[in-house]
């Protein structure tokens, strides 16, 4: 059965057998521990592998419901892939600093954050859609993530409502020290619609704009 791709991919990766062969192979369960805790996590749920080099990341190879589990139920893990897991690993987050997840989703990232913050600092969640971040307050309150401030943001030169007691932070302009996690290349944004392309450049004008940021983090 041929792969159907989209016609960028040629551009941006090398389309061969392996690849192909690779997305048809059945997805592996990668878990997100608390920082310091994969291999209790792992001793207690049986059937995973502590990733050798990922720190708190395991794979799960048993056939258990893992939402139904008392460790999750806990928020003892996550269940995250474990390339998000790199993404936050990179962005070096430290406790009492300030970051802003822009396209949070419904929280993997943000819940990632916190873990590495020790719920210190601040983590601003925004989204443009408001059922995602309904899930991702639930998702907070499992893993017990209060650092947290959501609110809905679609782009644009105004901040998101979650800044607006940000100190300089709706008339500071310049000076930030915001980042953003992750790389452009020119053939890959050009393929982005142009609606995730504006939310990330939206967002990282108003990161540098807004005081005290260290961070910022998207999935584009």
């Amino acid at each position: 059965m041929p792969v159907r791709q989209p016609g960028w991919v040629q551009q941006e990766v090398a389309a061969n057998a392996v690849w192909k062969r690779a997305l048809q192979t059945k997805p592996r369960t990668w878990l997100r521990a608390r920082p310091g805790t994969a291999g209790e996590v792992a001793g207690k749920l049986k059937n995973c592998r502590v990733h050798e080099r990922v720190h708190d990341a395991l794979e799960y190879l048993g056939r258990e419901d893992l939402f139904c589990t008392e460790l999750f139920q806990s928020g003892a893990f996550e269940i995250q892939d474990i390339n998000s897991q790199v993404v936050g690993l990179s962005c070096g987050a430290q406790p009492g600093e300030t970051w802003w997840d822009a396209c949070a989703g419904e929280s993997g990232k943000t819940l990632h954050l916190s873990a590495l913050m020790r719920n210190k600092g601040l983590i601003w969640a925004t989204d443009r859609a408001e059922w995602r971040l309904k899930r991702l307050k639930r998702r907070a309150a499992r893993a017990q993530v209060f650092n947290y401030r959501a609110a809905l943001w679609d782009g644009g030169p105004a901040l998101p409502t979650c800044m607006d007691d940000v100190p300089g932070g709706r008339s500071r302009t310049g000076g930030g020290a915001a980042t953003v996690a992750g790389q452009r290349g020119s053939g890959l944004e050009a393929g982005w619609p142009s609606l995730l392309r504006g939310l990330h450049v939206d967002a990282g004008r108003n990161g540098r704009r807004g005081g005290g940021i260290r961070g910022m983090l998207s999935r584009f």
